[in-house]
């Protein structure tokens, strides 16, 4: 495995992004940090309910509610031992992913 793994963002991932940092430029800190935590520890996030939405390996990364910012999750996929894809970025209720 590579010391850091290779972030491929889909269209929907980045949509959510410029969302959120039109809303508060601070996202874009916080997004940076969760995708250093995906590039050097994917491994260290859950899996989700992977049996039930077909995907098999999705997981979710999860930022800490900082400076008055509301915490924020990044759903993603570990595709191989030095690539992940990143599929979304915003509040969700983890019970449903």
């Amino acid at each position: 495995m590579a010391s850091h793994r290779q972030l491929a963002h889909e269209t929907e991932y980045d949509d959510a992004v410029a969302s959120l940092v039109r809303d508060n430029p601070r996202y874009r800190d916080v997004i940076d940090g969760i995708e250093w935590k995906i590039s050097t520890g994917a491994e260290t996030f859950p899996l989700s309910r992977a049996e039930e939405n077909g995907i098999a390996d999705i997981r979710v990364a999860p930022s800490d509610p900082v400076g008055g910012l509301d915490s924020i999750h990044v759903i993603f996929t570990i595709d191989d031992a030095d690539n992940a894809t990143l599929m979304y970025a915003g509040a969700v209720v983890v019970d449903e992913i």
